[in-house]
């Protein structure tokens, strides 16, 4: 079990290494001009979300061989569950998003059907289940909210996306560090052959592409490792538009599916960071020489009473925000959320009306749970 906990923090760390610095600076791989955007101080509403009481997760205190119990990716299921992933057990448990009680659990490590390897991404998918994307072996399976498997999804290349446009088409996000390459693909569910791809990687870093593409060591892999923390989708209700993500740096895009046509939103970095330090590579070695951590990780966007609403967080969970955009990219407010002093911060879903939200967390005992914060309505106003 020592050796699954190893397996995760190196993954996680290793991801860490190749998204570098967030800057106010933004360098671009394809045809998107460079945009420059001021840090300057927002005014940051107050006392609008409070923390309540924590959601204590079965069997996340210390087991006979002294490990922990971890949780990876998560997503919540209306109208009052939440479905995680169990890093120590590796089962997708079900639970009461009220009292953390345990419902039931399904799935387990394997190739046969309905199982999967290390860290696949849960999402909840709309009147069909929840879907788990398991880029180690190139498919997605789709569970009822009975936790039954219903169908299994053939992949052609990692995933950190997908949403069902219709019976016969699918809508994929992706991250790869390649010249040109496009991130937002649409496949056939029946063949998974892409049938169209547009939209752009914005750097992370200057020179980033360059530097990664020069090493034996990362040149094909980086997109692999960093697939989960890079681009999200969000489906907007009338099904021609969607908001596209990416997480280093912090962006926001709204798109066309028809025409490709997009807004790019008015983003704003909660963080100034200088870029200090580059990415350098031991090929001897086959390790990274350099990484870094970034100041904030920039969660999944939700769509809540027609507004986007982004979570952001810093590394250490002191100074936290939610974002709120229009539909149209226009920024509207920063609310603050309570510091989590000696925590780390993984990720951030809402309930259904926006209400309530739950964040994993983790500590230095590797020790993970949910914290839970009430979130005024009014804010969405």
């Amino acid at each position: 079990m020592i050796n699954i906990f190893l397996q995760r923090a190196f993954l996680f760390n290793y991801s860490l290494i190749v998204l570098l610095v967030i800057s106010c600076s933004r360098n671009t791989i394809n045809d998107i001009s460079i945009n420059t955007k001021s840090c300057d101080s927002i005014k940051i509403v107050e006392d609008k979300i409070k923390k309540i009481s924590p959601l204590l997760l079965p069997d996340t205190s210390s087991t006979s061989d002294g490990n922990y119990s971890g949780i990876g990716s998560f997503c919540f299921v209306p109208p009052d569950r939440i479905f995680y992933l169990d890093t120590y057990f590796y089962k997708i448990k079900a639970i009461s998003a009220e009292t953390g009680k345990d419902l039931f659990s399904f799935g387990k490590r394997g190739s046969g059907p309905g199982e999967f390897e290390p860290q696949p991404a849960l999402k909840y998918i709309e009147h069909q289940g929840v879907l788990a994307i398991d880029n180690n072996q190139l498919r997605a399976s789709l569970f009822g909210d009975d936790g039954k498997l219903k169908e299994t999804i053939k992949l052609k290349f990692p995933l950190s996306d997908f949403i069902f446009l219709d019976d016969s088409t699918a809508l994929t996000g992706s991250f790869m560090l390649l010249p040109g390459y496009k991130p937002i693909k649409i496949i056939s569910l029946k063949s998974t052959d892409v049938t169209s791809e547009f939209g752009f990687i914005i750097e992370p870093q200057a020179k980033m592409l360059e530097k990664v593409n020069a090493s034996s060591f990362t040149r094909g892999k980086i997109g692999f490792f960093t697939y989960m923390s890079m681009v999200n989708l969000l489906l907007l209700p009338n099904r021609k538009e969607f908001i596209y993500s990416q997480s280093q740096p912090y962006e926001l895009f709204k798109y066309n599916i028809e025409n490709h046509s997009y807004i790019r939103f008015d983003a704003k970095l909660p963080f100034p960071v200088e870029n200090k330090m580059l990415l350098e590579f031991d090929e001897k070695n086959k390790v990274a020489k350099s990484g870094w951590m970034p100041s904030a990780k920039v969660m999944t966007p939700q769509l809540i009473n027609n507004k986007i609403v982004v979570p952001i967080f810093s590394v250490n969970a002191i100074t936290n925000y939610i974002d709120i955009y229009s539909l149209n990219g226009i920024f509207e407010k920063r609310v603050g959320v309570p510091a989590l002093p000696g925590l780390n911060a993984f990720k951030v879903i809402f309930n259904s009306t926006g209400t309530v939200f739950y964040l994993i967390v983790g500590n230095q005992n590797r020790l993970f749970w949910i914290e839970r914060f009430k979130v005024e309505k009014d804010i969405y106003n």
